[in-house]
């Protein structure tokens, strides 16, 4: 029930907040191509190069996840999405369906993410962990 209320939430806090916050095309382009990006790698199981979107310190590389190299997604669906007053940060909810190839039963996971603008890089970071497959 938790889950639910916290959908529809966001679901109504996105109808509110609309698209407005996003300040300039270039940012929202920006934030379009990058969420393709982020959530074609998910779709395909190349969690290191979706891990490459988060904010890390200079030299740190992004993981390999061999943990999840058995899953497979079949759904990513964008359930809200949320703009902060000054369009710097974003928190997106979607729903990922996906199976392990040792067990094909569908589950499906929330996945609560926090996108922030870096304004000197021109580029959305994801501050958030990726999703974790159980």
């Amino acid at each position: 029930m938790k889950c639910c209320a916290q959908t529809a939430l966001v679901v109504v806090m996105t109808l509110l907040a609309g698209c407005g916050a996003l300040s300039g095309g270039k940012r929202s382009s920006q934030f379009d191509l990058q969420m393709l990006g982020f959530e074609n790698a998910i779709r395909w199981g190349k969690f290191k190069s979706a891990d490459t979107y988060r904010r890390r310190e200079p030299g740190q590389m992004p993981g390999d996840y061999p943990e999840y190299k058995d899953v497979k997604v079949t759904a990513y669906e964008l359930r809200g999405e949320v703009p902060a007053d000054n369009g710097d940060r974003i928190t997106r909810v979607v729903n990922i369906d996906y199976y392990w190839s040792s067990n094909p039963a569908v589950r499906t996971i929330e996945h609560t993410q926090v996108w922030v603008y870096d304004a000197q890089a021109e580029l959305w970071f994801l501050e958030s962990e990726l999703p974790r497959f159980k």
